[in-house]
């Protein structure tokens, strides 16, 4: 029995194990209702009635063209998984968090992946990739979809330099007057960065070299250098990105 392009995209996504017996399954439902050609009413029909929903609401014939239109602009983009959801949606944006949290970083200021969900659900509020894909002409690739990247201490090691949109956690430090420095030096030998310096029990911050990760602060006993509130930075411009303004 023949299958159209839908319903064989469809196929595709269930796991090769399963396939064979999916895709008698559903041929025998298309024969039960007398059809030659497996659409994907058939495959929707035959999913719903292995997991006891109620039959899948009918598709217009327009609803069917946009379903079909979409699924040729997705093509290429379904021989890579990370663009589609569980559920087989397509899904044009990317968020890479690092794994700070994760594995107790000792560097981490704060959990990236806290603003990563404020950030996916905003997308979806904002229905980005459906907007995504209507401003689009043609083959969706791999390139058109949104890179984003979020770190949770300067160290950056999900690489927000180099994604379309990027942020990291930081920590600003200050040196603090009223506090009596001692002169452990503990700030000079925790500073990576080289930033730091103490002379005659004067504490200086090179702010120039400073990338505001708060260890200092965390290491000095007698409170000279203190954090401020924790806070996010990084490039808020929209890199040369040809869908940027999708969201807007």
């Amino acid at each position: 029995m023949e299958w159209n392009e839908t319903a064989s995209l469809l196929l595709e996504k269930v796991p090769p194990f399963v396939q064979k017996t999916v895709r008698e399954k559903v041929e025998t439902l298309a024969r039960e209702r007398g059809k030659t050609l497996v659409t994907e009413a058939e495959v929707m029909a035959a999913r719903d009635s292995f997991m006891n929903k109620p039959p899948s609401v009918t598709v217009t014939p327009h609803a069917f063209a946009k379903k079909s239109e979409d699924n040729k602009k997705l093509s290429i983009l379904r021989k890579y998984p990370k663009y589609f959801d569980n559920d087989g949606n397509p899904v044009l944006y990317q968020i890479k968090c690092c794994r700070g949290a994760e594995v107790n970083c000792p560097f981490l200021i704060a959990d990236s992946n806290v603003l990563a969900d404020k950030i996916r659900n905003r997308l979806e509020e904002l229905k980005f990739t459906e907007k995504l894909m209507n401003k689009i002409e043609g083959q969706i690739l791999p390139h058109h979809s949104l890179k984003i990247a979020i770190s949770g201490c300067p160290n950056s090691c999900s690489m927000p330099q180099i994604k379309d949109f990027g942020v990291h956690a930081i920590e600003p430090v200050f040196v603090d007057p009223a506090s009596e420095c001692i002169e452990c030096m503990k700030c000079v030998e925790t500073c990576r960065e080289d930033a730091i310096t103490v002379q005659d029990g004067e504490v200086t911050i090179d702010m120039e070299k400073c990338v505001h990760c708060g260890l200092c602060a965390k290491v000095c006993p007698s409170g000279s250098i203190k954090a401020r509130k924790k806070k996010i930075s990084g490039d808020d411009r929209w890199k040369s990105w040809s869908s940027s303004q999708v969201c807007y």
